[in-house]
């Protein structure tokens, strides 16, 4: 299968964080589809990038503010996706906060399950916020479900229920992956440019 990387920003992105992501991405020899699209709903463009995916394709979904860390982890995540997984970052949502969900953050999606599937949307719902409803898909289809859990957090200020992580500014997933998290802030835009010159002058 042929792994193909998306994320989206709009205006009020930093310019520096797509700058230095697709930098950190080429470094690891990785292309990433950076989509300026000002206002375009999250949850529809991840649905029409799904739409137009191949059923040979796994679509690995990136925010902006993520970049990948280990790209031997990613391979390894790559492999359960193959198998039918939906692998991505846990993460969890006041509109369901019992329940932890694989997060669009960094999510890889097995194109073909997804259609075989149905296609189920990656809106909101009332009980889910974006792509929660994959998780919840997946698990309703006894399909394997693969969360990254935080393994660091600069600012940690969320947990995730039922178990002893925590999660925030700057956090690292399974030593595999960084999201900044709110990118908008301008205080924080600083951190993610230093994460990826460590990334870029230390390889990790």
């Amino acid at each position: 299968m042929n792994t193909k990387i998306h994320s989206l920003y709009w205006d009020n992105v930093d310019d520096r964080i797509p700058f230095y992501q697709n930098k950190v991405m080429n470094s690891q020899g990785l292309h990433i589809n950076q989509y300026h699209l000002d206002k375009y709903d999250h949850a529809d463009w991840i649905d029409w990038v799904l739409l137009k995916s191949r059923n040979d394709d796994i679509a690995l979904i990136m925010d902006i503010d993520c970049i990948i860390l280990n790209h031997m982890k990613v391979n390894h995540y790559l492999t359960l996706c193959k198998e039918g997984y939906l692998v991505g970052n846990a993460q969890h949502s006041d509109l369901s906060p019992r329940k932890i969900f694989a997060a669009p953050s960094f999510l890889a999606i097995n194109c073909y399950v997804y259609k075989k599937l149905g296609r189920p949307s990656s809106k909101v719902t009332a009980q889910g916020d974006v792509s929660q409803h994959l998780t919840e898909i997946w698990l309703k289809n006894k399909l394997g479900v693969q969360l990254l859990m935080p393994s660091h957090a600069e600012i940690p200020f969320l947990s995730l229920p039922g178990t002893p992580y925590n999660y925030g500014i700057g956090t690292t997933f399974e030593n595999c992956n960084y999201h900044l998290f709110e990118s908008r802030q301008s205080s924080n835009v600083d951190k993610f440019i230093k994460r990826c010159e460590i990334k870029l002058n230390k390889g990790y």
